[in-house]
């Protein structure tokens, strides 16, 4: 039998984000693994000289209303879903992929599991810049789930 693995699971507020969870609950996930969710928040560094002050507060609290939603949706699932070690990280950087990626370092993860589009306000994707950086830069294992187009 093989032992626990620590899977870190990368969210965010898509479509795409949500089956990634929901397939890897009901296809993936052994019972004993820890699941680890990571969050990254847009990041509105780079707007700062470009838009009001006032503005950008209401964007930062948008966002994190929006990672605290995500934190208290998929603590529920995971937890409803049976998972007995659950923990979930909202870390801000201006690189998602660098971020989740030093993230699995510094948990010692064994595998990465994210969807392959995220369509956050500033960051549109095609394959999906961020899960492709992170396949590219990862040193374990990274798992993309796509969702069907149906």
């Amino acid at each position: 039998m093989a032992h626990p693995s620590t899977i870190l699971i990368a969210v965010d507020p898509s479509e795409n984000s949500d089956y990634c969870v929901h397939w890897y609950l009901e296809r993936l996930h052994r019972e004993g693994n820890k699941v680890i969710f990571i969050h990254v928040p847009e990041y509105w560094g780079d707007m700062a000289q470009r838009i009001s002050p006032a503005r950008l507060d209401v964007l930062w609290k948008e966002s994190q209303y929006k990672a605290k939603q995500l934190k208290e949706t998929y603590t529920k699932l995971a937890t409803d879903g049976g998972l007995s070690s659950v923990e979930f990280l909202i870390e801000e950087g201006q690189e998602p992929w660098s971020v989740i990626v030093k993230a699995s370092k510094d948990k010692k993860v064994d595998m990465i599991v994210m969807g392959s589009r995220g369509m956050g306000t500033i960051r549109r994707t095609s394959l999906g810049s961020v899960s492709d950086s992170v396949l590219h830069h990862s040193h374990i294992p990274v798992m993309v789930v796509h969702k069907p187009k149906h």
